[in-house]
């Protein structure tokens, strides 16, 4: 939203600019991800147990908290917990991990035990060979040597590594290191080896432990924290080996020196505890009290200390601003650049293609489309890269997108509007058109626009277009442009076997072969290269002929990655012998569940993600005997092993790890989710771990240890959001199929959606409801996404603040048709209004805004369909169709994915065409029957039928199942219908009365009757249980087509092929009406479980009926020349499906209730009039027809209606001084006094002939009223009859007279030019003071609301002119407007004057030196101005719906707010708290208000804010003031008949804005048929108790 930040917007588009340069010219600075890594060292799991269980229960949790408010992710690994003993490779393993991440973080503990002696990892060649010379040569063990070791010959020196297996039996552990120190000493003593580094010779005596500190010392800056524990004055029996306690004297002083170097080199990471137990029965001095004292030191110095060196590498973050559209373009630009630098890394491989490419490059010749196409990991994503590169920067303006590496990168209206507006920054292009747009085919215009003004040709670059997704809300393109701009150069790579749906023709396709061996070898060898490493002529020749395989490029790649990761490879199982070695290495439960989390997931987890959604499995830790938690180590190591499987990204400053390519998704989703149970139940996990499920918030026992996942909370402290939760949470909810948690915690949950909206943009979040509707078919999603979030993508784009407003007014209109789901976003919504603090806000207080009836949510055709009569049916969950029909193959039954509009199977079992279709109400199975005498029972994994039955001797017309699905009732053209037990087949009775075809049937709720209907006339009812018939309905005069019942079984209708269609009772069996106005036969019938509505099917056509009086609500038109044969309602009573033709339809079947008023066509409930009181507590609207409504601000509900004369509109309408009576006009000339506190008729005026314009509001009851004809009167409020105190002429409305009655301001009835003031003297008719002119038409004035000296004209002149009440003086000419001056008003004090043209421009002027305090743009010409009590904001409305609140001061933008229609005026109260408009062709009154309003209160009664007053519109006139200068209260407004009550008290404005109000109220209209307190069914004049109006 831009407000008032013109020099930031400059200082962030700069900084964008930078930032997409840097990226162009491939200038980025490696981002690390923001996470820590915090790893728990020490000898093993015993020794330390009481350090480490506290660190686990006492300092984690607070670490994890810290670090969840800091926005980075901590990781937490307990070495001795998931590897036990330390040895050399766990101990080089985490040193990697803790140097590759420099926020990482160590905790190094050190006791009395030295630790044993391991074997190394590696030893160079001549070490190898110079030890195992000097083993010979000692006679040692040669062989277990030699075992232990394998030569590699991939790094720049060979090297001899350890075999894994050779340690993992200690028998042979200890031989191993027996035989390999005595040959290194030998040989370090001939001097063979190790003369210059004495401490790599150490290594072959020393523990991991001492190994692993040294290294850690030799690193600076030195990220590790030592705790030093010593048992003092305790000496270990040699026979009794301890935990705790060394019994090698040489390994004591070993760890005492080391120890004492630590604490010299590192004093200040130290923490040193010397304790001293009076025994050797350590575990009792911890289970002390002297334990507990200690356990509580270090737990503070652990906190204090690792809180102090995290927030260090980790500074706390302050709340991120919302991102704007331009810097969300930049941020996704940087991550498809870092993906491209990746890619190219790889070096500039030569390719068969590469002069084609050269051609492609040369931009100055080739304009146009180019598709790159091929096979599957063929090389077209490294093809693009390179022709992205060989493009100069100097020639071209250049763009990549690599579809579906990130999550804004899926739908193609998200895709093409980041690459738009990254084309804005890079080509210093003003982005406005761009971001006006969020549909698909705005986009693409505005890119041709921009594409034009650019100064060089743009290259746009997209990967993998074919699996850009065109959603229905967004991304529907219409038709195809045939030509892409002439400045445009379109480079796109699509697998050549999937279809493209290209936004422009394809010019030229460029066919990438199958990448050949030379070119993978030359690929293989340059991955050794980046990591320094080499491939032998060996290895390269055993890699060649995996390249016959189809992936043999992955193969190779994963082949190549594990020889540099192992240091060999058996190349053998191609793609799934890989995942069965790296099973073998890491345990196949720990490979299958870290790689099943990262399929199931849209783009990838973080590592930490991961981590605690297997950790949260308990039954899964304890099969891989990790207890505790999931072992961090082997999950680094899993990662590292699938190398090239998996692909790293940055997103949101955190590392993602996903699946490399889309066709390995499927293969990984075969592999480790072998069912759809699989899939929900790894979704399921996700989703509890995003909601935060997962953090078990009762203390486990201080003894035990237990892990708490990472806090995946909505928001931090701070109030910035967790972008973790949003961006992954309503995925796994949607695939879980948890629906009502997809709804409640997320996409129906309001901070959800407003934290999505803010920080990705509004853009962003339809693509997550896109998806959903490619997956689903949900009402509320539905709502939300089409009636609310799309229609508001014009204000949103304007104001992203107005998110609430949007989704309370709109979603309250609907309130009693809402489901809990969407009543409980409406409740969010103004929750959040109420803890609202960032700035001012305009929010709705009631309802005028209906959401757009959709009538059609989906419809699709079905491929190579030949038409003819289509049954279907609905699965129970209305996920998916079941049809047949297709004449090409009429016995084949299809399944598809309604959502998804996917074919997902067939069904052969059939020789004829299926006549019926039916589903049971668990989806376990179907029934169909055929023109083949066949009955088929099928289940939904299975084409083939499980049970076919051949009871009827003729075709099977229909079926039907019982509720429980226990029955299945069939009919045939055999005149009979039969009850069959399904799990049998048995026939279990049979029903034989009819003498026709049986062609329909319908069970009762209870299953206990049964309705036949037949071709011979008659429609008959059984008693279920004896087979008997109990009762028919005759009087047909045709064959029953078909038939229908309501739910409660009240009802049921019958169909003819006379075409009739008749209402029968169920119990009495007697017609009850005739349904009258559908064209042709009815062929298919269903009733809406609201057993209301009446859905008939006929040709191409849908009669909507009620059945109750017969009446037709709708017509649903397929546009297609065929019949529909069936019909079908979903469960929860929302759609309608119905087939014809080719074509299925999904109706959206919700609000068919004819009862309902449409009150933007009915003219008559249009608000005519509108007021507010005095002591703004007020309120009070006129119609179109002729009533008037009085209103209670505090609640914001209508109290009291009046029908002062029925059709003849309200013309105006004000309050008296005292607010105590409300006084209406109308077009008839009649006048209406309302007492404002019951609503109750004081008095009826007739004094005028013709419409009233103006009503005045005087001092001690009198008022004054002005008609068109120019007759002004004035009379008492409480007279005893009609007789006027003065009657004048000549006076054109609007006129202002002040409270006292000393003036009248009104135009000239002889010139539009002119004004006058009147005086009126004590008697006689009022006298011309002064004449106020302009050279052209005046087309406003203005007061200051208490009246006080100045008046303000505005005029087609384009000027405005300030003059002198009392003389008539002209004291100043304002002159800056460029078109008619529209409208104006002053403030309270007289020091400001504010005027708005139809130049679009606001200006604020100061009344005594007429200078321009500031002046504003707006969008559209102003149609009316007002100004809250103390001066500081002005209110501004406009022709398209606008209104916008500006600071008088320096003209800043404070809040908006899309009214959706034009707005004639405004009128606010005194702080703005409550706001009216009076909009064109309304019958709502709508009530705003200014939430956080900067306005300051007086502690004095006051009338209403300033406002303007136009001529065409103007009828509430201002009342009059003090002096100048000055806000006082008026002694004279105080009184009420002669000055002797009270003046009201001025209202307080509720405080948060929608405390006071009613949350469970809908909306509030003046027409609304169906309640018997509607305006327009008002018969009497007496006024009514009213809650119709009742809004919130």
């Amino acid at each position: 939203m831009f407000r008032g930040k013109g020099q930031q917007q400059v200082s962030s588009t700069d900084n964008i600019k930078a930032m997409m340069t840097a990226a162009i010219g491939n200038k980025l600075e490696k981002r690390l991800p923001l996470v820590s890594t915090i790893f728990v060292v020490g000898n093993d799991e015993e020794e330390f147990n009481i350090e480490r269980r506290t660190l686990w229960q006492d300092v984690l949790p607070d670490l994890q908290n810290l670090a969840f408010q800091s926005n980075f992710d901590l990781e937490f690994c307990d070495v001795p917990l998931e590897n036990g003993e330390l040895t050399n490779s766990v101990a080089e393993h985490v040193l990697q991990m803790w140097k590759d991440n420099p926020r990482s973080w160590i905790v190094l503990l050190l006791g009395n035990r030295y630790g044993n002696v391991s074997v190394p990892t590696s030893l160079r060649k001549e070490e190898y060979e110079s030890i195992r010379s000097s083993i010979f040569e000692e006679n040692g063990n040669v062989r277990v040597f030699e075992k232990a070791y394998t030569i590699n010959r991939n790094g720049a020196v060979e090297e001899y590594r350890l075999v894994p297996s050779a340690i993992k039996d200690k028998k042979q552990l200890a031989e191993i290191i027996k035989a390999l120190q005595a040959g290194a000493k030998a040989a370090h003593e001939e001097g063979s080896i190790n003369q210059v580094h004495e401490q790599r010779q150490n290594r072959f005596f020393s523990s991991p432990l001492e190994t692993f500190v040294r290294s850690i010392l030799q690193v600076s800056p030195c990220r590790c924290l030592f705790l030093l524990r010593k048992f003092d004055q305790l000496v270990a029996d040699p026979n009794s080996p301890n935990a705790f306690l060394e019994t090698n004297d040489q390994n004591s002083r070993k760890i005492e020196d080391l120890k004492n170097e630590i604490t010299l080199k590192m004093n200040d990471r130290v923490m040193t505890h010397v304790l001293r137990p009076e025994s050797t029965d350590i575990n009792y001095f911890f289970n002390s009290r002297d334990g507990d004292k200690y356990r509580e030191k270090i737990a503070r110095q652990f906190n204090e200390k690792l809180k102090n060196h995290l927030a260090d590498i980790n500074p706390p973050v302050r709340p991120e601003p919302p991102k704007s559209p331009m810097v969300l373009a930049a941020n996704e630009a940087r991550t498809h650049q870092e993906f491209l630098e990746n890619q190219l890394a790889l070096g500039n491989l030569k390719r068969d293609y590469d002069k084609r490419l050269d051609e492609l490059a040369s931009v100055k010749v080739n304009r146009g489309v180019f598709l790159i196409q091929g096979t599957d990991l063929c090389g077209k994503t490294q093809a693009l890269c390179r022709l992205y590169h060989k493009i100069s920067d100097k020639d071209a303006y250049k763009v990549i997108f690599f579809t579906n590496l990130t999550y804004s990168s899926n739908f193609a209206h998200e895709a093409w509007r980041t690459i738009c507006l990254n084309i804005c920054s890079i080509s210093n292009i003003d982005p406005k058109e761009v971001l006006e747009h969020f549909k698909l085919g705005g986009i693409l215009k505005s890119l041709e626009e921009l594409v034009q003004k650019a100064d060089k040709p743009v290259c746009i670059f997209i990967d993998d277009v074919h699996l850009l997704k065109f959603g229905h809300l967004l991304s529907q393109i219409g038709r195809r442009t045939e030509t892409a701009p002439d400045n445009l150069s379109l480079f796109m790579t699509s697998s050549n076997v999937a279809p493209v749906n290209a936004v422009f023709a394809v010019t030229q396709t460029v066919n990438v072969d199958v990448i050949s061996e030379n070119e993978v070898v030359g690929m293989v060898q340059k991955m050794a290269e980046k990591v320094d490493k080499k491939l032998t002529n060996e290895q390269i020749s055993a890699i060649r002929p995996l390249m016959a395989a189809k992936d043999g490029i992955l193969i190779a790649k994963s082949f190549t990655h594990e020889i540099l990761f192992n240091g060999n490879s058996s190349m053998k199982g191609g793609m799934d012998g890989r995942m069965t070695r790296i099973e073998k290495e890491f345990g196949k439960l720990a490979v299958g569940n870290a790689v099943k989390f990262i399929a199931a997931s849209s783009h990838g987890l973080t590592r930490l993600e991961i981590h605690d959604a297997i950790s949260a499995d308990r039954e899964v830790l304890e099969e891989m005997n990790m207890s505790i938690v999931y072992s961090l180590l082997t999950l680094d190591g899993i990662i590292e092993a699938l190398g090239p499987i998996l692909r790293k990204v940055i997103i949101d400053d955190r590392q993602i790890i996903g699946i490399a390519h889309s066709g390995l998704i499927s293969w990984l989703r075969n592999r480790y989710l072998t069912s759809s149970q699989d899939i929900r139940s790894a979704h399921l996990q996700l989703s509890d771990l995003f909601a935060d499920l997962l953090i078990d918030n009762e203390q486990s026992p201080r003894h035990e240890i237990a892990y708490q996942s990472f806090s995946q909370g909505i928001k931090r402290d701070n109030g910035s959001p967790n972008f973790r939760r949003l961006r992954l949470l309503w995925y796994h909810c949607l695939h879980s199929g948890n629906l009502d948690r997809l709804k409640e915690l997320s996409l129906c949950h309001f901070e959800y959606v407003d934290y999505v909206t803010r920080y990705f943009g509004i853009s962003h979040l339809l693509s997550l409801y896109e998806e959903c509707a490619t997956q689903i078919l949900h009402h509320d999603l539905q709502v939300i996404s089409e009636q609310v979030l799309v229609p508001a993508l014009v204000t949103m784009a304007r104001d992203s603040e107005q998110l609430a407003a949007e989704v309370i007014g709109r979603l309250r209109f609907t309130r009693h048709e809402n489901s809990h789901f969407l009543n409980s976003l409406v409740d969010q919504a103004m929750s959040w209004v109420d803890l609202y603090n960032r700035q001012p806000l305009l929010v709705p207080l009631t309802c005028w805004i209906s959401p757009p009836a959709t009538k059609v949510c989906r419809s699709f055709t079905l491929k190579d369909w030949k038409p003819g009569n289509t049954v279907l049916t609905l699965s129970a969950n209305h996920q998916y169709i079941l049809i047949s029909g297709n004449q090409s193959d009429p016995g084949v039954i299809y399944a598809y994915h309604i959502a998804s509009e996917q074919l997902i199977g067939t069904f052969k079992g059939h020789t004829a065409a299926v006549t019926c279709l039916c589903s049971s109400n668990d989806s376990s199975l179907f029934v169909s029957t055929s023109f083949d005498k066949t009955v088929n029972v099928w289940v939904f994994s299975q084409s083939t039928p499980t049970m076919s039955l051949t009871h009827h001797t003729a075709k099977v017309t229909c079926a039907i199942l019982t509720s429980d699905d226990q029955y299945l009732i069939t009919a045939s053209a055999d005149s009979s219908a039969k009850m069959i037990k399904l799990e049998t087949g048995e026939v279990m009775r049979s029903f034989n009365d009819h003498t026709g075809s049986v062609v329909s049937l319908q069970l009762t709720s209870n299953n206990q009757f049964l309705i036949t209907g037949s071709g011979d006339f008659v429609v008959q009812m059984w008693d279920v249980t004896n087979g008997k018939c109990i009762s028919r309905m005759g009087g047909l005069m045709a064959p029953v087509s078909t038939l229908a019942i309501t739910s409660n079984d009240a009802f049921v209708v019958v169909a003819c092929e006379d075409e009739t269609l008749k209402v029968f009772s169920t119990v009495g069996g007697q017609e009850l009406h005739e349904l009258m106005g559908h064209e042709g036969k009815v062929n298919s019938l269903v009733c809406a479980q609201d057993d209301c509505q009446l859905f008939a099917a006929t040709k191409s056509k849908v009669f909507c009926y009620d059945i109750h009086n017969g009446q037709m609500i709708d017509v649903l038109d397929t546009a297609q020349p065929f019949p529909i044969c069936s019909l079908k309602i979903s469960s929860d009573n929302y759609f309608l499906i119905s087939p014809c033709g080719p074509k299925v339809t999904i109706w959206n079947v919700t609000k068919r209730n004819h009862d309902a008023h449409d009150v933007h066509a009915d003219k008559e409930g249009f608000l005519t009039a509108v007021a507010l009181s005095n002591d703004d507590k007020y309120a009070a609207c006129g119609t179109n027809n002729g009533i008037v409504a009085l209103w209670d601000l505090e609640v914001c509900q209508c109290v009291f209606t009046t029908i002062q004369n029925k059709g003849d509109p309200i013309t105006c309408i004000r309050y008296s001084v005292d607010s105590q009576y409300c006084i209406s006009g109308n077009q008839a000339g009649c006048i209406l006094i309302l007492d404002a506190q019951n609503g109750g008729v004081v008095r009826e005026l007739f004094m005028h002939s013709s419409e009233v314009l103006s009503i005045m509001s005087l001092v001690h009851n009198k008022m004054i009223s002005c008609d068109i004809q120019g007759k002004m009167v004035i009379w008492e409020l409480f007279g005893d009859d009609d007789t006027p105190e003065m009657v004048a002429t000549g006076v054109k409305p609007p006129i202002f007279v002040p409270p006292t009655g000393r003036i009248m301001v009104g135009h000239c009835s002889l010139s539009n030019k002119e004004m006058k003031i009147w005086a009126f003297p004590e008697e006689g008719p009022p006298v011309t003071r002064a004449k106020l002119s302009h050279s052209d038409e005046i087309t406003c004035f203005a007061t200051s609301p208490k009246g006080g000296n100045f008046i303000a004209t505005g005029s087609r002149d384009m000027s405005l002119k300030i003059w002198q009440i009392d003389k008539g003086f002209l004291t100043q000419v304002l002159v800056g407007h460029e078109n008619v001056v529209t409208c104006c008003c002053i403030s309270f004090d007289e020091r400001l004057v504010v005027s708005g043209a139809r130049d679009e421009k606001i200006i604020v002027w100061n009344v005594q030196s007429g200078d321009m305090v500031c002046t504003v743009n707006t969008t559209a010409a102003i149609t009316s101005l007002s100004m809250t009590g103390d001066s500081t904001v002005v209110f501004s409305t406009t022709e398209d719906g606008w209104v916008e609140t500006w600071s008088t001061t320096k003209g800043r933008l404070l809040s908006t707010f899309n009214a959706h229609r034009p707005i004639k005026k405004l009128i606010n109260s005194y702080e703005s708290h409550r706001m009216l408009l009076l909009l064109e062709n309304c019958a709502q009154l709508p009530i705003l208000c200014l939430h956080n309003t900067p306005a300051v209160g007086v502690e004095a009664t006051r009338r209403r804010s300033a406002r303007a007053q136009s001529v065409s519109s103007a009828s509430n006139e201002p009342v009059a003031s003090t002096s100048a200068g000055e806000i006082k209260k008026d002694p004279i407004l105080s009184s009420n008949n002669g000055g002797n009550a009270q003046s009201a008290p001025r209202a307080t404005a509720p405080k948060p804005t929608f405390d006071m109000l009613e949350r469970s109220k809908s909306r509030t209209s003046l027409i609304e048929k169906d309640r018997t307190t509607t305006l327009t069914q008002s018969n009497a004049p007496p006024p009514q108790k009213s809650n119709m109006c009742t809004l919130l």
